[in-house]
Parts: structure tokens; C-alpha cells; sequence
């Protein structure tokens, strides 16, 4: 019981990592759960008027015309504001332009993706380059030494770990009270590491153990 698999992604497709793989990958698993990276205000959105799309909303709403899946949006609604994401892409840009090597692992992880999709975004090569990445941002800003550039740096990290809490705690609170055999939990391959990590820490302290099994090809 509560089998949940880790698979990682992103919200839009490019090369192998399309549609037509997640579909299969997701098919193959055959889960009675889905778990998604999204806010539950937004189902509406994403899946009745179909407003709003991506990889896994388009694959999930294609995969639901074959199957009967219960859907669980668990992240949070407190969704950051238009600027928050402005400001994370300025971010980037000034990093860019003041360290060459920071481009560089831009494209690789880039070609990585465009070349073997979900297998490069499931594995320990994806997750040494979003660490490599971010080690990058941080020394490069302390270098710059720009108050603005901190400030968006640290409600980024801080944003975002409070949505991997917030959304493995509605994972778990979840299984409390559901029973099922096979689950899977789709979430953006920036976050893959971190949420391996604290996977780790709620099997230790949350009451009920989920068998966490994490994709690999």
C-alpha cells in the first residue's frame, strides 16, 4: 500500500522530454493517485475550463479520457505575485552576464533535456547540475554584492522550500486517510534533490511510512 513514485519534469515540452513519453511513463505505473505541483485553486484553470495548460496538465487530461484517477493539486496556495518570478528572471540574466561559465551549464543542462527527457530529469546527473547551477548564483552574488540580488536569492530558496514542505505534508496527510496501491507524484526537476532529502525526514517523523520509489530508466 501507498506506493508513490517520484517522477520528475517540466512544465513544458522539449525534445524527449514531450507529451507522448510522460503519457507512457505515467500509463506504465498505472496509478490510482496522482499528486501534482500545482495550487488546488487552480484546478479549475487547468482542468475544467482549461485556461491555463502544461506538460502534465495536457498529458494528465489526455491520460484521464482512458482512465479514472483521483487528482491531488498539493501545492500551496499562497502563489508568489508576477514580480516574484520577474525578479527571479533578472536574477539570472545579471548572473549570466557576469559569470561565462553559468551559460554554459545553462546549455548543457538544455541539450541533457532536448536529448534523453525524463531520463537526464530523473537522474543524479539532473540533480548535480541544479546543484552546480545554484552553487554558481550564490558565489557569483557574493561577489557582485548587490542588496536587490540577495534579497530575490533568499525568497526564492525560501519560497520554494516552503512549497516542498507544504507540499509533501499534503502528500502524507493525504495517505493518513486514503488507501491505495500505486500513486505518482509529478513535480519540476529543479526540486528533485530537495525533495529526495526531505523525504528522508518526514519517513522519520511523520506517523505513516509511504514506499517512495523514485524513476529511474
Amino acid at each position: 500500500m501507498h506506493n508513490i513514485t517520484l517522477i520528475c519534469t517540466r512544465h513544458g515540452s522539449l525534445g524527449s522530454c514531450n507529451q507522448a513519453t510522460l503519457y507512457r511513463i505515467i500509463e506504465n505505473i498505472n496509478p490510482e493517485v496522482i499528486f501534482e505541483e500545482l495550487p488546488s485553486s487552480e484546478f479549475d484553470n487547468f482542468y475544467t475550463t482549461n485556461q491555463k495548460s502544461n506538460l502534465e496538465s495536457k498529458t494528465i487530461n489526455e491520460y484521464k479520457k482512458k482512465y479514472s484517477i483521483n487528482q491531488m493539486l498539493v501545492d500551496s496556495n499562497n502563489i508568489p505575485p508576477e514580480d516574484f518570478f520577474l525578479d527571479y528572471e533578472y536574477l539570472i540574466n545579471t548572473v549570466d552576464k557576469h559569470e561565462s561559465n553559468f551559460g554554459h551549464l545553462m546549455d548543457l543542462e538544455k541539450d541533457l533535456l532536448f536529448d534523453y527527457g525524463f531520463n537526464y530529469l530523473n537522474s543524479d546527473k539532473c540533480s548535480d547540475i541544479n546543484n552546480e547551477i545554484y552553487n554558481t548564483i550564490e558565489a557569483t552574488l557574493k561577489v557582485i554584492q548587490n542588496e536587490r540580488l540577495n534579497t530575490i536569492f533568499n525568497n526564492w530558496k525560501n519560497t520554494n522550500l516552503e512549497r516542498e514542505n507544504y507540499m509533501l505534508n499534503s502528500i502524507y496527510d493525504y495517505c493518513q486517510t486514503n488507501n491505495f496501491s500505486q500513486a505518482i507524484f509529478l513535480i519540476g526537476s529543479a526540486h528533485r534533490q530537495s525533495i529526495i532529502n526531505k523525504i528522508s525526514d518526514f519517513q522519520q517523523s511523520k506517523p505513516i511510512k509511504l514506499n517512495w520509489q523514485f524513476l529511474s530508466f
